[in-house]
């Protein structure tokens, strides 16, 4: 009945780990091709057309995207094969940031994605671990 709890334990960690390291976000650079409340459609510097989902949460450049303009997407990738938009910049605000931000090196730069999510796939463990020794620890005291 121990082992229960704790396999339990572990898996329930583990299963709230698993969705954040699905959320991890992209980028993509393209010009606009259509946009609506819902979408949006770029087609990327490739040749490729790729649709974006919209909603309230995913933050806009203040003017409308029209047909044409420069567009940065950053986006997370869900469960059914769809890109959720979390942010569009269009290049003119990011030439306008770029200039506020002068001195500051070269803007065009971009970090290096070097973080890996191995460390929250640990942490998820060892919180299993512990809540495991703790219910095994607290039934042993009953």
């Amino acid at each position: 009945m121990k082992i229960r709890y704790a396999v339990l334990a572990t898996l329930v960690s583990l299963a709230l780990a698993v969705p954040a390291l699905a959320q991890e976000t992209q980028t993509v650079t393209g010009t606009v091709v259509s946009a609506s409340d819902t979408s949006l459609v770029i087609r990327t510097q490739g040749g490729e057309q790729r649709t974006f989902v919209v909603d309230t949460t995913t933050s806009l450049p203040q003017e409308d995207l029209e047909a044409g303009a420069r567009v940065s997407v950053h986006f997370t990738e869900t469960g059914d094969a769809r890109f959720q938009a979390t942010r569009v910049t269009t290049d003119d605000a990011a030439r306008a940031a770029a200039d506020d931000m002068s001195g500051l090196g070269d803007p065009d730069d971009e970090l290096p994605a070097t973080a890996s999510p191995i460390p929250l796939l640990a942490l998820g463990g060892l919180i299993g671990l512990v809540g495991g020794a703790a219910i095994r620890f607290s039934s042993r005291a009953s």
